[in-house]
């Protein structure tokens, strides 16, 4: 089977014994739990005071979304992330000029006062990439030209050494001209560090992903698996899931080749073994060889 699977010459070392950490303080999103609870109605109360939205939030299944004519705002039950959009900016069809637009070092510095104006702590993120958004402008029988619309920066976040991986954690503002926010994206879980444990070899990881079921159809002489990056982190699930702990993982980016198909992709594999007794120390809500692949 492994003839299979081209994987890559050299591995990275395993980090050793690691920060476990805890995403969440509460026990559940029971209702009779009073401090996840009371901690909901304070974050409500402080974004309506924050970004001036009144009345009571709509419940739509894990978010609370406060609307007025032209902003919402999405707030995430199951974790410390939020959405806020102003609708007239977002969804203009007007083309911004390109000179309104911030260069790309003005939008990384108007990011950074918003996220601390409106109190979201970026104290563990990075900016990643400053990204314009395009679109094709045609004016009657011309020829259509690319203008810029928009500017995304688009941070990620890191726990200790390294990085925090899947939509759980992540941010991107979008600006529409300099003064003119459109999109914050804040997606993260406040971590508290739980106990240590130990991360099991890059090597130990690709066995487990090259015995995955999913494999099993794949004919050597029809096709390949090529193994391209193997990198360690800290998986976050998304906002609107239950989550207790950041999930230790080796990210596995490969790319699978048939006669008929060629297509990218990445898994992670749990990088850390626990036994039910390690697991309820940690505070983790099941035993993670539960569920070693995903």
């Amino acid at each position: 089977m492994n003839e299979l699977f081209k994987l890559p010459e050299r591995l990275p070392k395993p980090p050793g014994k690691i920060a476990m950490f805890r995403a969440t303080r509460f026990a559940s999103m029971s209702s009779r739990d009073a401090t996840y609870t009371k901690n909901l109605a304070q974050r409500l109360r402080a974004a309506q005071r924050t970004f001036g939205l009144e009345g009571t939030p709509a419940t739509e299944g894990a978010r609370l979304v406060l609307r007025s004519e032209q902003v919402s705002l999405e707030l995430y039950a199951a974790s410390d992330s939020l959405w806020w959009t102003d609708h007239r900016l977002a969804c203009q069809e007007r083309v911004t000029s390109r000179e309104q637009l911030p260069d790309e070092g003005k939008a990384k510095k108007l990011a950074a006062a918003l996220l601390e104006q409106y109190g979201l702590d970026a104290k563990m993120a990075s900016v990643a990439s400053v990204t314009f958004i395009e679109a094709d402008v045609q004016s009657g029988d011309s020829k259509p030209r690319t203008t810029r619309t928009a500017v995304d920066v688009n941070y990620r976040f890191r726990l200790g050494e390294h990085p925090a991986m899947g939509p759980g954690a992540k941010i991107k503002v979008t600006l529409a001209s300099e003064g003119a926010p459109a999109q914050i994206v804040y997606f993260w879980r406040s971590p508290t560090k739980a106990a240590a444990a130990t991360v099991i070899s890059a090597t130990t990881a690709l066995e487990r992903f090259m015995r995955d079921p999913a494999f099993f159809h794949l004919r050597n002489k029809d096709a390949s698996v090529t193994v391209k990056d193997v990198t360690f982190g800290y998986y976050a699930m998304s906002p609107t899931d239950f989550q207790r702990l950041y999930v230790p993982v080796w990210a596995i980016d490969a790319t699978s080749q048939t006669r008929e198909l060629r297509y990218d992709f990445r898994r992670y594999v749990v990088a850390v073994d626990m036994t039910p007794e390690d697991a309820k120390r940690a505070d983790a809500v099941a035993n993670p060889r539960a569920c070693r692949l995903f």
